[in-house]
Parts: C-alpha cells; sequence; structure tokens
C-alpha cells in the first residue's frame, strides 16, 4: 500500500515583514499537512485559520508553489508553502 500524498501545505511565521527571499530563512514552522486532493486556493494578504470556526492563524504575506516529480514511481508532487507575517496582522508594503 502506498502512503504518499501528493499535495502538501506548510505554513511558517515570518519573524520579519517579509521584503525579499533573504526574509523566508528565518521562518517558524506553524503547521504542516499532507493530503489526496488540493488544498483551497490562497492569496497573499488573506487571514488563514486552522479550520472553520478555529484559531486564527495569520494573514498570508508571502507563497511558494512548487510542483515536480519524487520517488521511485516519478509521482507528482504539488507542495504549498504559506508565510504568515510576524504579528499576524495585514501585509506590509514593500
Amino acid at each position: 500500500m502506498n502512503s504518499f500524498r501528493p499535495y502538501q501545505l506548510i505554513i511558517h511565521r515570518l519573524s520579519t515583514p517579509f521584503n525579499n527571499h533573504r526574509d523566508l530563512k528565518g521562518a517558524t514552522l506553524v503547521q504542516a499537512c499532507e493530503s489526496d486532493t488540493p488544498f483551497a486556493a490562497f492569496a497573499v494578504g488573506q487571514t488563514i485559520a486552522d479550520g472553520p470556526g478555529r484559531v486564527l492563524l495569520g494573514t498570508i504575506s508571502h507563497i511558494t508553489h512548487f510542483v515536480g516529480n519524487i520517488g521511485p514511481d516519478n509521482a507528482a508532487l504539488h507542495e504549498t508553502v504559506l508565510y504568515l507575517n510576524p504579528d499576524g496582522g495585514p501585509p506590509q508594503k514593500v
């Protein structure tokens, strides 16, 4: 039985407001999950919670998305990484 799940969502909190790729280095992992089905669409400036009626995690400041092949069977992987503002507030103007 194959336990590979092709969709991954990883959420990090930035230590400083996002201005360029160097700001991603000090980010802290908040949550990560895998799924057999795609996650929702995300946009910079959108707030995100850990589920309906749950804890507000923060405001999305930056998004990276990777699509590629991994593993011995060359399976497709879709990895979405969300970076939240350090204070949970609105995105900073760059």
